[in-house]
């Protein structure tokens, strides 16, 4: 069967799973085209970390099946998991919960499994600004034009606000022998020495091994030793784990190693931090962030949310004057959702929706005054990846 994917994701880690997909689908004859005018199947991966993110997807999902009558639209990925009442009120059509896709693509397309997953991906062969203009249709990011390298997926934190967490798998590390040789494999394929770990929630890596060995700092020894002048980015890294392994972090940050790092803090209040459950508190964040401002590192970037439960409008400026401070490169604002079955969506004195997105607007205008790259709940970067039917790819 001809089979369009269309992936709705924000992140690479869940790029990495429509790739597993594909080539299952591919390795049970199936034909994956790049339209769905040349599809009989439409298959939707969704996504739901944030409020417009759910509403788009629902809406993509439900417009394919509108103007395809005759075509299988089906939807998967993380909405059926995280709010399967909302996407059922949305959508009539086939869906296939991330949680159950082996057992999904068995019966409506005869997939015999997975398979292994990708842990290396190649970067760009060209500049990401030369790729995208001659290959509008394909959807790149930032990271494209590094080695992905995926460590581990799931998450054992438990976040009271998390709405991921409902859909993804088990937190699992994934061997290090294999990650090691993988990655090599793909900086001598390429000569690319730039490589940026991916995962739910990188810096637990190996905490599900016996006796939690290895761990995420021999994991990054391990590949400095295979690799000596390996560059090594960091995504997703909980400001938990990293306080936890700062003292190599940082001696990696001085020498030149990490050239890239993405620290959600999500609140810079104490009392807001201490009911999200992040397990870290201001103090300690800012004395990593000094750290970064003392040795000038630059490719800083974290995420923040406005609006949860309870917290005042002086405790998210101070939120925001904390990253004015401080000045990361890029800061991804959210407003507070309340994703079903979440600790914080039963708490009380939940923020109205006008007034999260005054802060958010507010946190925005702020920070792009002070040169900060801004990315926030409905922008034109996202508005793009839900309005154009653009096509993931670049899996080497």
């Amino acid at each position: 069967m001809k089979i369009f994917m269309r992936g709705l994701n924000s992140c690479m880690m869940r790029k990495a799973d429509i790739e597993r997909y594909c080539r299952a689908l591919i390795v049970a004859d199936h034909v994956m085209v790049d339209t769905a005018d040349e599809a009989e199947i439409i298959l939707v991966w969704t996504c739901a970390f944030r409020q417009d993110f759910r509403d788009a997807s629902a809406d993509v999902v439900r417009n394919y099946h509108d103007q395809y009558p005759d075509k299988r639209v089906i939807a998967t990925g993380c909405l059926p998991d995280i709010d399967p009442e909302y996407l059922a009120h949305r959508f009539k059509g086939t869906v296939i919960p991330w949680r159950k896709a082996e057992q999904g693509l068995s019966t409506l397309f005869d997939v015999g499994g997975l398979g292994n997953r990708l842990l290396a991906e190649a970067p760009l062969p060209i500049s990401l600004k030369e790729y995208q203009e001659t290959h509008p249709e394909v959807k790149t990011t930032h990271c494209d034009q590094f080695i992905k390298l995926f460590i581990s997926e799931g998450c054992p934190f438990n976040c009271t606000y998390c709405a991921e967490i409902r859909a993804f798998p088990k937190f699992q590390s994934f061997p290090m022998d294999r990650i090691v040789a993988d990655c090599l494999r793909v900086v001598r394929h390429t000569g690319n020495i730039h490589v940026v770990l991916h995962g739910d929630c990188l810096g637990e890596y190996g905490r599900d091994f016996p006796d939690g060995k290895p761990t995420f700092s021999q994991l990054l020894a391990k590949l400095r030793l295979a690799i000596p002048d390996i560059r090594i980015g960091l995504r997703n890294m909980h400001p938990a784990s990293l306080l936890a392994s700062w003292r190599m972090v940082s001696n990696y940050l001085m020498d030149g190693t990490i050239f890239l790092l993405e620290t959600p803090i999500q609140s810079a209040n104490d009392r807001v931090l201490g009911m999200m459950a992040r397990g870290y508190t201001k103090d300690q964040i800012d004395l990593i962030f000094k750290d970064l401002s003392i040795t000038n590192f630059s490719e800083l970037e974290t995420h923040v949310i406005a609006g949860f439960p309870s917290e005042t409008p002086t405790e998210f400026q101070e939120t925001v004057e904390f990253l004015l401070r401080w000045r990361p490169k890029y800061v991804l604002v959210s407003g507070f959702m309340a994703a079903p079955g979440s600790v914080a969506a039963q708490m009380a004195a939940q923020v109205p929706p006008k007034e999260i997105r005054r802060r958010v607007l507010s946190a925005c205008e702020q920070l792009e005054a002070a040169g900060i790259i801004v990315n926030h709940d409905s922008c034109d970067l996202c508005k793009k990846r839900f309005e154009h039917p653009l096509v993931d790819g670049l899996f080497v």
